[in-house]
């Protein structure tokens, strides 16, 4: 019996971090099911984007990590920016900013000796381990409105913004 709960556990933690629809138990129960997907960047540059894809993008500029970019009517804009930098030979977070417009928004923030995490009732959370890893969840109502690194959140793997003139980036991982 604790095997089973330790692989249902084990399996809830990698659909959170794959961020997949949903992780089931041996007996083929669904035993969690996301209604969001996540983007999240670590380490040496890599990325990993809503619909799963992994890059690696090895430089320091400032980037467009998520944004809103076909606005459905009623949902409000956002824009998450990051700017990377080496310290002592390592890939850190230099710079995070985040954007929100349009109404006043419930906006929680928790701060702790390991990580910062910021949640906005309108459907994303980030999380920044205060070096070199960001995560930011999404609402599933954002589908095939995003651009950025973190993708469009469409669904398919290997899309438009990883192609570049007909070919694929070269950076991806």
């Amino acid at each position: 019996r604790r095997t089973i709960m330790t692989h249902q556990w084990v399996k809830l933690w990698i659909s959170l971090l794959y961020g997949l629809s949903a992780a089931y138990s041996d007996s083929g129960n669904k035993i969690y099911v996301m209604i969001c997907s996540v983007c999240s960047t670590w380490g040496n540059y890599h990325y990993k984007t809503y619909d799963g894809d992994f890059f690696q993008l090895p430089y320091t500029c400032n980037y467009v990590l998520t944004s809103l970019c076909k606005s459905r009517s009623g949902y409000e804009e956002f824009n998450i920016q990051l700017q990377r930098e080496e310290v002592d030979g390592q890939a850190t977070i230099k710079k995070i900013s985040l954007k929100l417009d349009g109404t006043f928004f419930n906006i929680f923030m928790e701060r702790t000796n390991s990580y910062v995490k910021i949640t906005a009732k309108l459907g994303l959370v980030i999380m920044w381990n205060k070096y070199d890893g960001l995560s930011v969840e999404l609402d599933s109502k954002f589908q095939n409105q995003t651009c950025g690194l973190c993708g469009d959140f469409n669904g398919v793997q290997l899309y438009d913004e990883f192609i570049v003139n007909g070919k694929q980036n070269q950076n991806r991982s």
